[in-house]
C-alpha cells in the first residue's frame, strides 16, 4: 500500500469537512410541520407508553395534543373502536400518556412522567407534589434528605416558594444553589 502524500491528506480532510457542513445545513427545520423535532430545539417532552407500537419520550416544539403525541408513537397496537382524546387540548412538558387495552376497549390515562425522566430532560420537579423517591433523582439528594424534604413539606402544609426548601435540615447554601434549578412550585 502506497502512503498518501500530504496534499492528498489535505484534500481528503477538505472533502470530509464539506460533507459535514452540507449535512449540517440540510437537516430538517424544527419549525417544519412534517419534520420531527430535533432534541436540541425541543422544549416540551411527552412520554407515551402502553399499547403503542413505539413507546418512549417524544420531543415537541410546542405543547402537543394527546392525538399528536400518540401519532408520534405510531398509534395503537390494538384496534380501538373509539378513543376519546378531546379531554386534553394541550399536554404540558413532563406529561405521560398510558394506553391500556383490556381485550375489548382502549383506555387512555394521563399522568406525569417519572422524576428521573424529568431531571434527565431538564424538566423541574414540583416541591409540593414530588414523592420522596422522585427527589432522589436530583444530584446531591439522597433518600434521607428526600425524606426530610417531604416531612418538612407536610409540616408546613406545602411550600409557598422554592426558596423555602433551603430551610430543610441538611440543605446548606451550596447544596441549595446546586439543586434549585431542578425545582419548581
Amino acid at each position: 500500500m502506497v502512503p498518501l502524500k500530504i496534499a492528498d491528506k489535505i484534500s481528503a480532510i477538505s472533502v470530509l469537512l464539506l460533507i459535514l457542513l452540507t449535512l449540517h445545513y440540510l437537516k430538517p427545520s424544527p419549525s417544519s410541520p412534517s419534520s420531527p423535532t430535533l432534541p436540541g430545539h425541543a422544549h416540551i417532552y411527552v412520554q407515551v407508553d402502553g399499547e403503542v407500537k413505539h413507546p418512549g419520550v417524544y420531543a415537541f416544539s410546542r405543547e402537543p395534543s394527546a392525538g399528536e403525541a400518540l401519532l408520534r408513537a405510531i398509534v395503537l397496537k390494538r384496534k380501538c373502536k373509539e378513543v376519546d382524546l378531546s379531554q386534553w387540548s394541550a399536554l404540558p412538558s413532563g406529561s405521560k400518556i398510558l394506553v391500556l387495552y383490556d381485550g375489548q376497549t382502549c383506555k387512555i390515562l394521563l399522568s406525569e412522567m417519572g422524576a428521573h425522566y424529568k431531571v434527565s430532560l431538564g424538566i423541574s420537579l414540583s416541591v409540593n407534589s414530588e414523592c420522596q423517591e422522585g427527589f432522589t433523582a436530583i444530584p446531591g439528594i439522597g433518600v434521607k434528605l428526600a425524606g426530610a424534604i417531604v416531612r418538612e413539606r407536610e409540616r408546613r402544609g406545602g411550600f409557598k416558594t422554592v426558596d423555602e426548601i433551603s430551610g430543610v435540615p441538611g440543605i446548606k447554601k451550596a447544596l441549595f444553589r446546586k439543586i434549585k434549578p431542578y425545582l419548581s412550585l
